[in-house]
């Protein structure tokens, strides 16, 4: 890397390092949360227009990177992916990281991690009238059905902002402000 990272002061996690003194990284890290206030854009329009310790960065040396290690919606990755951003999810990070034949003990903890979020999203599978149901296993269920059932509907699913912070749910986006204000309503 011939310049050093710069990071967006409102935010930890969109950093955009450059390497070659050209070609930049641009890197939004997303674990339990979407993109939002059109977030992604705006640190693109950054980039590209200059604003950032970077200079001025031209188009064709740009690479949006959309890291995420939690579950999310088709939505989510389709949204992400209209801001030109290539989404780099848990799966793929596995699919590196099971590779990795090494005894580096911060890499092996990380993909045991990962594999074990991945478990217990897939954990709805084992799933009976009365046994334990995680949260990761609700969003795997969620994810199962709109694989199966929902594609193409443009519905996505997530947590549904109640009071408690516990509610998950498949929203109509067109009518998703509606739907959480009713939800805050029953609280």
């Amino acid at each position: 890397m011939s310049a050093p990272a710069s990071c967006d002061s409102s935010t930890t996690s969109t950093c955009w390092p450059a390497w070659n003194g050209r070609h930049v990284l641009l890197i939004e890290d997303k674990t339990d949360t979407g993109s939002h206030d059109a977030q992604l854009k705006r640190y693109r329009t950054s980039v590209l227009e200059g604003t950032t310790a970077l200079g001025q960065v031209a188009w064709d040396d740009l690479y949006p990177i959309y890291l995420r290690t939690g579950n999310h919606s088709l939505r989510d990755r389709l949204d992400a992916e209209s801001e030109y951003c290539r989404v780099f999810d848990r799966n793929d990070f596995l699919d590196v990281l099971d590779q990795y034949t090494g005894t580096n003990a911060i890499l092996l903890d990380f993909r045991d991690h990962l594999r074990r979020w991945q478990r217990e999203t897939d954990r709805f599978r084992e799933w009976t009238r009365d046994g334990h149901k995680n949260s990761q296993g609700w969003e795997g269920l969620y994810r199962w059905i709109e694989q199966t059932a929902l594609a193409g509907t443009g519905d996505e699913w997530g947590p549904a902002h109640d009071p408690s912070g516990q509610l998950l749910g498949n929203l109509d986006p067109t009518e998703r402000d509606e739907q959480e204000q009713q939800l805050r309503d029953l609280g």
